[in-house]
């Protein structure tokens, strides 16, 4: 893959965070690199599935399968308490969703802009780090086709800091021989807050979800 995308990717060096980004709990700011691996179908998943670490198999997160008509998505930890939760809220120039504290939609942490760019797609969000008080801007570029992307604090081009890495698992890796499911890595670095990267993660799944229902749309149309 070339062009600005596939340039800002393969520069990028993971950067370990001295302060913490907190969005959800200072617990999930984990003080070592987390290699999480997830589903591809992500929030679209017909039965429960589990986020682990594949380094210790430490288990996080899950998302549990509730046949909703609600755009509603949560993510839940271990015991089954929610975590956050994602809303389509309106799209707009951009296809916009909304991130939530726990289960409901009371307490905003912040809204994932994308839009599709030649060579893949970007994304932008600014939250409040609960660690500083401060807001903080985050930029993905990626090609989400390849599940290849990277997540900045700021903007790469004016020196931001890369703190998560998205990679396309082996055909036959290790979620795939387990499950028969397509996977993909998320690299988080030590300091920045796991629950936000995954949600992050699985926003940018929708968005692609979009996407293919659109070009869908749009060939179904043009053989008409």
């Amino acid at each position: 893959m070339g062009g600005k995308i596939s340039k800002i990717i393969d520069n990028a060096q993971l950067v370990p965070q001295q302060t913490p980004l907190v969005a959800h709990d200072p617990k999930f700011a984990v003080q070592q690199s987390t290699h999480l691996l997830l589903s591809e179908k992500g929030l679209f998943e017909t039965e429960d599935f589990v986020i682990k670490n594949i380094v210790d198999n430490t288990e996080w997160f899950k998302l549990i399968y509730k046949f909703s008509l609600s755009d509603k998505k949560t993510l839940f930890d271990m015991a089954g308490e929610p975590v956050a939760n994602i809303k389509n809220k309106g799209y707009g120039l951009r296809y916009t969703l909304s991130l939530f504290k726990g289960g409901d939609s009371t307490q905003l942490i912040c809204k994932f802009e994308f839009k599709e760019v030649m060579g893949g797609i970007k994304a932008n969000a600014t939250l409040q780090n609960q660690a500083t008080n401060q807001q903080v801007p985050l930029n993905m570029y990626g090609d989400w086709y390849q599940r290849r992307a990277v997540i900045f604090i700021g903007d790469p081009e004016t020196g931001g800091q890369a703190i998560a890495r998205i990679s396309k698992e082996p055909a036959k890796g290790i979620l795939h021989a387990l499950t028969k499911k397509k996977g993909y890595m998320l690299e988080i670095v030590p300091g920045v807050d796991i629950a936000l990267m995954v949600m992050f993660c699985l926003a940018t799944d929708q968005f692609h979800e979009h996407l293919k229902a659109k070009q869908k749309a749009k060939d179904a149309k043009n053989k008409s």
